[in-house]
């Protein structure tokens, strides 16, 4: 639908265009409620908090309803954040306004046995490999970084006094964690972040805008790969190019129909049940 059809639609579902029982709405009304209508749709789908208790990639049409919001890219790490061993990423930096993650994966970069130990000269580095600085700073593609730092290579020179050495590199999941559960990880040494043959899951903790991953300090996380749900645009009628929808086609007449619903309930004096309900299925 375009949002013509889709503003139809909304006083076809109102009964406006018969007795005139109900309130005329503005098109600024009507899209305010399409976009209420849009938003509540979405978390709904997403988290299963709807009339079949289905959230999104549990039924082929959970998936259906919000693959258009579905991106996916990779942002880089860098060491900091508040904890020790630990590098972060900044979800700002995401080209989509971002929602919800729905699958996650980092690239580590550690020492192998099996790795030659000899620094790596300027000129050297191979695009796409990971090197670790281990004297003084050195500078690759305007970035300066210290010893104990990860690179990952993006052109084969380096300037600076320091020197690198190359690191093996894989490509890992992440251990969920909250803040409560954080220092039992930490204590554990049977912990999935620590590594053990070649393989670890870093602990993943969100604060604010920025992902923290923390390791045991034998390998550095360097990318986080995240898919995720960005947010739907908001539809507008009024602009001079006119905002349609950007979910699937087939949710359209769904989503009329649920602004239609949430403008009547606020206009026909509201029941304190169906106001509870309403409550409900908010995140």
């Amino acid at each position: 639908m375009t949002i013509d059809q889709m503003h139809i639609g909304f006083r076809f579902e109102i009964d406006e265009s018969t007795n005139l029982e109900n309130p005329s709405f503005e098109p600024e009304e009507i899209d305010l409620w399409l976009n209420k209508a849009i938003k509540k749709f979405v978390k709904t789908r997403y988290s299963g908090i709807n009339i079949k208790g289905e959230s999104f990639e549990q039924t082929q049409k959970r998936i259906d309803d919000l693959r258009t919001l579905v991106a996916q890219e990779t942002l880089p790490c860098v060491a900091g954040g508040t904890k020790e061993n630990c590098y972060i990423a900044d979800l700002t930096d995401l080209t989509d306004d971002y929602w919800f993650t729905l699958g996650e994966e980092v690239l580590i970069g550690y020492y192998s046995l099996l790795d030659v130990t000899t620094t790596v000269a300027s000129g050297s580095l191979v695009v796409g490999e990971i090197y670790l600085v281990i004297t003084d700073d050195v500078v690759h593609n305007a970035v300066t970084y210290s010893p104990g730092e990860y690179i990952l290579a993006s052109a084969t020179t380096f300037t600076g006094d320091g020197s690198v050495i190359k690191q093996s590199k894989s490509k890992q999941g992440v251990t969920e964690i909250t803040i409560d559960t954080y220092r039992s990880h930490i204590d554990n040494p049977y912990s999935t972040h620590v590594l053990h043959y070649e393989e670890a899951m870093p602990l993943r903790l969100f604060i604010g805008d920025l992902v923290e991953f923390i390791s045991d300090g034998q390998y550095g996380v360097v990318s986080y790969d995240i898919r995720y749900l960005r947010a739907p645009v908001e539809v507008d009628w009024l602009a001079d190019t006119q905002v349609d929808c950007d979910l699937a086609e087939h949710t359209h007449d769904e989503i009329v129909k649920l602004a239609a619903s949430m403008a009547l309930e606020n206009i026909e004096q509201p029941r304190y049940q169906s106001h509870m309900n309403e409550i409900n299925t908010m995140e």
